[in-house]
């Protein structure tokens, strides 16, 4: 236990003021110019919070973030919040606090080694609403640690649980259960892991991988791997979509779900495959190991599944610069999937971001490469309310500029039922990422009526139930 937190970790506290919410922020679409941020520079917005990052929320709706989130390979500065100490930031009454997870890792394993990576955003269990975030920790000897973090007093304290032991191969990719509307999050939970396998001198789309799983439960007050195995030999392992998806992993009080992408060595577009399996935490076995859900285009698309009120299916099929393949369970569990079919008016889509509303409507944003708006690809949104089919989509913001475009968008939902989006573009050639100039700078949006009106998020997250 590292107590009290910050001795070791750092503790910075910043003022969190409200700022102008600008409603209706993608009426009409926004279309800025080269080098132009039109929310910083029109709008006024200046974040006193990482807009590059997904928020998530505990049981009093406050928010927390990942303040160095990879939103990007090459990270503008607006990504981090200038003069923090710090891996996660959390709001408070007296404004915005950091804790520095790397130095809680490094007190831990008693070296100086590095947070090498994590899941993409802290989560909470529900019925205690104990704090979590699943973590790749690079020793100072160059070998490698998977643990999780826990806290059960929101920042507080924290623990460190070492999964498995350690390996001198790196994690090249994880996945852990992210809140996602109607799923229950709660021990058991199970977390996967890709490890490296032999490369093919040949390759076609994608680098196969070793997908392990690990069933995390707490005995004795530690969290600890009480059955671990494989659910794939032939994973894709590439971490290009990964970033992308909501989540891969959704859970019940009686049942976890998954969802994975496996490679192939051909170079056939849509010759990848989505699989899902689900595991029952009562009997602790399989229920399915492996069921077919639909075809995979590549690498730059994994899948990601939602929950519905009456604990059905929803996945999405990877996709890249294509349609969307969509499929709903035929019963409330991974064991049967009817043919997956297109999602209607999506014909290049790619980055694909989802998530289910607390009255089951679908919500799915997604880089979207049609050009409505002479030569500029941009942001889009398309949505399925229950009973009733895939709304036509629109699009909500275009590219700075014509030509490549690389979007970037997460959407996140609180215990209220608000939705947060945070986007951003690159729109140069590929090859200079690093040149942060060329990058249309984050923004983190947010709706309260379900996607209808979207307004930027204030520094206090509009957390005063008077406003």
């Amino acid at each position: 236990m590292i107590d009290p937190p910050f001795a070791a970790a750092g503790l910075l506290v910043l003022v969190a003021s409200s700022a102008p919410a600008h409603e209706g922020l993608f009426e009409p679409p926004i279309t800025p110019s080269k080098y132009h941020h039109h929310e910083y520079e029109e709008l006024g917005y200046q974040p006193a919070y990482c807009p590059g990052a997904s928020p998530s929320f505990d049981r009093q709706h406050r928010p927390y973030l990942m303040v160095n989130y990879p939103f990007s390979r090459g990270e503008p500065p607006q990504t981090t919040v200038p003069g923090h100490r710090g891996d996660l930031m959390f709001l408070r009454a007296d404004g915005w606090h950091f804790a520095d997870l790397e130095a809680v890792l490094q007190a831990h394993f008693g070296d100086r080694g590095t947070l090498a990576g994590y899941s993409k955003r802290v989560e909470f269990i529900a019925e205690t609403d104990e704090m979590f975030l699943l973590v790749k920790y690079a020793r100072e000897d160059g070998r490698h640690e998977l643990a999780m973090i826990t806290s059960p007093d929101h920042g507080e304290t924290f623990q460190v649980h070492p999964i498995c032991p350690t390996h001198d191969e790196p994690y090249v990719r994880m996945d852990t259960e992210h809140f996602a509307g109607h799923n229950r999050i709660g021990w058991p939970m199970l977390v996967g892991v890709n490890r490296r396998r032999d490369e093919p001198k040949d390759r076609g789309r994608d680098y196969p991988s070793y997908f392990h799983y690990f069933l995390l439960d707490q005995v004795d007050g530690k969290v600890q791997s009480v059955d671990t195995g494989l659910l794939s030999d032939m994973a894709s392992r590439s971490p290009i979509g990964s970033m992308y998806v909501n989540t891969s992993i959704v859970s019940t009080r009686d049942r976890i779900h998954v969802v994975w992408h496996d490679a192939t060595f051909e170079g056939k577009p849509w010759d990848d495959k989505v699989y899902a399996a689900t595991y029952d935490k009562r009997d602790r076995r399989w229920v399915n190991r492996k069921t077919y859900v639909g075809p995979s285009k590549d690498d730059h698309g994994f899948p990601t599944v939602v929950l519905d009120s009456e604990q059905y299916l929803h996945v999405l099929c990877g996709t890249h610069v294509d349609v969307v393949p969509y499929a709903r369970s035929t019963r409330p569990d991974a064991t049967e999937f009817p043919e997956t079919r297109p999602i209607p008016g999506i014909a290049k889509a790619t980055h694909l971001s989802f998530i289910c509303d607390r009255n089951d409507r679908l919500h799915l944003f997604f880089r979207d490469n049609t050009k409505p708006s002479g030569d500029r690809s941009g942001l889009s949104y398309a949505r399925k309310d229950k009973g009733q089919p895939w709304r036509k989509p629109i699009r909500l913001a275009n590219s700075p500029q014509p030509g490549y475009c690389r979007m970037c968008n997460h959407v996140s939902l609180d215990k209220r039922g608000r939705l947060f989006l945070n986007y951003g573009y690159f729109t140069l050639d590929y090859r200079s990422e690093g040149k942060v100039a060329g990058w249309y700078y984050p923004v983190l949006a947010y709706s309260t009526d379900r996607a209808d009106t979207w307004r930027l998020v204030p520094d206090d997250f509009d957390l005063d139930p008077g406003r």
